[in-house]
């Protein structure tokens, strides 16, 4: 999946705006027009923790108004569809989410789900009372819908998601709140690996994040692009074979003078403690598979100089 654009309402020097995304997309304009606001704001949408934006961040001073950052995704794929689920119902060929501050500084994140309008205030409901009292109600207001009983909170959900899925057809666009592990806040979130967003700034010193690390630019984008799964776990295969002609060289190598010495300590043991004894062999060293990493690294010509030596 690929963004398709972004509308950006209230954020820093930006109102409203709306900026169309490509397989490559450049800013040109001069200083102060927006184009590190339009990244920043999208770096807050993807990796911005709740809190982070305050009443500076917004437009011109309008506290009173929500700061937004609606992203919509094309392109999406089998794999798209499947963590994404309801979100991306049978036939839609977009996925649109937005995050929100409010203006009294609480931040939501919220996508457009289909489902059925009148389970709405259930699902809105706190406390498994209030739950049960409003299905209940629409139990017996609407007994064409054919709903199951259901006695607590849990069962309810499942019993309206379930109709859902077998009534596709009376489902609409709407509005849902997603949970703050949807883009992987906490493990497991839903676009976790679907799509990430790294900020690369101008004011980064290139030596530091040419660097293949977990903090550095480059480690987080390699992070993100490059599957080392595939080459550790051959590396790691080719390690324990070298383990075990380690302790093929020390069996041809050593085993016959440690013998000698083994039996030779063994008469002195056997004198002092009898019915113990001791044994000499090679220590088990562990070798441990090396990650793969990458280095970067420029090209002037055919002459390749580092990265540090280019930055200073």
């Amino acid at each position: 999946m690929k963004i398709q654009s972004a509308r950006i309402k209230n954020f820093r020097t930006l109102k409203d705006v709306t900026i169309p995304f490509d397989s490559v997309t450049t800013f040109i304009g001069p200083n102060g027009a927006g184009k590190s606001t339009v990244l920043r704001a999208l770096d807050w949408f993807f990796n911005g923790k709740p809190g982070s934006l305050t009443e500076k961040d917004c437009s011109f001073g309008a506290i009173d108004e929500d700061i937004e950052v609606q992203i919509t995704f094309a392109d999406l794929t089998e794999k798209d569809r499947e963590a994404l689920g309801k979100y991306t119902p049978e036939g839609a060929v977009t996925f649109t989410a937005w995050k929100r501050r409010s203006s009294d500084g609480s931040d939501v994140l919220s996508a457009n789900a289909k489902g059925f309008p009148e389970f709405n205030a259930i699902k809105a409901a706190s406390g498994a009372a209030a739950k049960k009292e409003l299905y209940s109600k629409l139990r017996t207001d609407n007994p064409e819908l054919g709903l199951p009983s259901a006695n607590t909170a849990t069962a309810i959900e499942q019993a309206m998601t379930a109709w859902e899925a077998a009534h596709t057809d009376q489902l609409i666009d709407a509005p849902e709140a997603l949970q703050t592990n949807f883009f992987g806040f906490n493990s497991g979130g839903k676009m976790s690996g679907l799509f990430d967003f790294v900020l690369v700034t101008a004011d980064l010193r290139a030596s530091e994040e040419s660097i293949d690390g977990k903090s550095s630019i480059i480690g987080r984008i390699l992070e993100r692009s490059v599957d080392r799964a595939a080459a550790d776990e051959e590396i790691a295969k080719i390690v324990e074979e070298s383990r075990a002609k380690q302790q093929q060289v020390y069996e041809e190598k050593f085993k016959e003078q440690l013998d000698a010495i083994t039996t030779q300590l063994n008469e002195v043991v056997a004198s002092y403690s009898p019915g113990r004894s001791v044994t000499v062999s090679p220590a088990d060293v562990e070798l441990k598979a090396p990650k793969t990493t990458f280095e970067v690294a420029v090209l002037d010509g055919a002459t390749e100089t580092a990265v540090e030596a280019v930055a200073q």
